[in-house]
């Protein structure tokens, strides 16, 4: 099958991408310093608890941020790529009405003392992050709604990239950023967001429209 000449779309990719991108980013800053009501402490449960704290991790963390930005770039068909952006919008607007209406709060550890990189990054990122506004996990909501984009893109390999991506969600949980109700819930909204998505697929193939793939 011919996928359409990603040159063609590429500056408009990018402004799409880095539009989200920030009013996301903005949102959610907003939100985290100005929330609407006092946020609430949601209950820890055996997991949070058993799962240490690992300073380390703070890099597979970050690594899932900026895959917000790189892996959009993934997906060759035009089609695929609305019907991901459509799941990203759907996706980030329910998180943006949870965080308004549910603000929530993270109990988190005391901050590492050590002078290595990861403890002094880690020491940096939370310097301008509250830690409010953590359920739903934008960290998983984001990268499982790009996930299913490149799994639908590249079948084969869909195992893998679901692995990576239940690997990598675990760094919520070992960074002390997230409950694991948290990564539940970011896995929800992507799950609603990509659910629109697969009707508007499903709907666009039958009106007529040509199959980009």
């Amino acid at each position: 099958m011919k996928y359409p000449n990603l040159h063609d779309t590429l500056p408009k990719r990018i402004a799409l991408i880095g539009v989200l991108f920030a009013v996301n980013s903005l949102a959610f800053m907003y939100l985290n310093e100005n929330p609407f009501r006092e946020p609430s402490y949601l209950p820890l449960i055996f997991i949070d608890e058993a799962i240490p704290f690992m300073p380390w991790t703070v890099w597979p963390y970050l690594l899932m941020l900026t895959s917000n930005i790189i892996l959009p770039f993934l997906l060759r068909r035009d089609r695929l790529f609305r019907a991901v952006l459509l799941a990203y919008c759907v996706a980030i607007s329910l998180n943006l009405m949870i965080w308004a209406g549910f603000p929530t709060a993270f109990p988190r550890p005391d901050l590492p003392l050590g002078d290595s990189m990861s403890e002094s990054f880690y020491r940096w990122m939370v310097s301008f992050d509250s830690g409010t506004n953590c359920f739903p996990s934008g960290h998983v909501t984001i990268p499982t709604v790009l996930i299913w984009g490149l799994t639908v893109q590249w079948k084969k390999y869909r195992w893998w990239l679901w692995g990576a991506l239940g690997i990598s969600a675990m760094t919520i949980l070992t960074t002390k950023q997230h409950y694991f109700w948290d990564l539940l819930g970011g896995l929800a909204t992507a799950g609603v967001g990509i659910a629109v998505a697969l009707i508007w697929l499903n709907r666009s193939s039958t009106t007529g429209r040509p199959n980009e793939g």
